[in-house]
């Protein structure tokens, strides 16, 4: 998650700062997403990791905190935090 950060706050991605804020409050609260062993079959090999990571940002799938696997909603509201919405801005 360190990495996607550094990536995404080059400012060339295209997301908006409330998804690099989202990713930093997972890594300084130690919410863990849980995300499958194996990778994606393709070029980059990290789409369905990503897909896993993001699953927790918006509140759905699992992660891990204290050690124990909660739903990532719960695990969110543990520490005040709220999912991102997906959305597209238009220019």
């Amino acid at each position: 998650m360190v990495m996607k950060v550094a990536s995404l706050a080059q400012g060339v991605s295209g997301v908006r700062r409330e998804v690099i804020d989202c990713l930093l409050a997972l890594i300084n609260n130690d919410i863990i997403p849980d995300i499958t062993e194996k990778g994606s079959v393709g070029a980059s090999g990290d789409l369905a990791p990503l897909s896993h990571m993001t699953l927790t940002m918006i509140g759905e799938g699992s992660a891990y905190v204290d050690g124990g696997l909660l739903p990532s909603n719960e695990a969110l509201e543990r520490f005040g935090l709220k999912p991102i919405k997906l959305k597209i801005i238009e220019r």
